[in-house]
């Protein structure tokens, strides 16, 4: 039986403020956005957090469980902490758009053995062929 994923996550990012930019990562998980400004920061968040979800799916890792708002603590009093959520398939479909198994990689290594040369299978079909000059 093929276990379902999720259409959809949520997790917790911490948000840092700094002079010219903010700087936006989530506790459960590993990397940082950093953009000019908070808007343009939760998309970018919201990519690295799809792209990093899809590739573990994709690498069969587990997906942590979000943690719990109480339990994240903040290094400066201006952090703030938001949630973001994405939806899944769009990533999914850029990191594995088509997932290949051993058995088909196996056939398909198979079938490479097989080549036959044009020139080859055109004279075991009593074919000529006509090059142009």
């Amino acid at each position: 039986m093929k276990c379902e994923l999720p259409s959809s996550y949520v997790f917790p990012a911490v948000v840092e403020q700094a002079e010219n930019n903010v700087s936006m990562y989530f506790p459960d998980l590993p990397g940082m956005a950093t953009a000019p400004d908070l808007k343009t920061g939760i998309k970018d968040a919201r990519d690295l957090l799809g792209f990093r979800l899809a590739e573990m799916e994709a690498n069969g890792e587990e997906i942590p469980e979000p943690s719990d708002v109480k339990n994240i603590q903040l290094l400066n009093p201006s952090d703030q902490i938001i949630y973001v959520d994405v939806w899944m398939i769009p990533y999914r479909d850029d990191v594995d758009p088509y997932p290949i198994n051993e058995e088909e990689l196996e056939q398909w290594e198979a079938k490479d053995k097989e080549y036959i040369p044009l020139e080859e299978a055109a004279k075991m079909l009593g074919v000529e062929l006509k090059r142009k000059p």
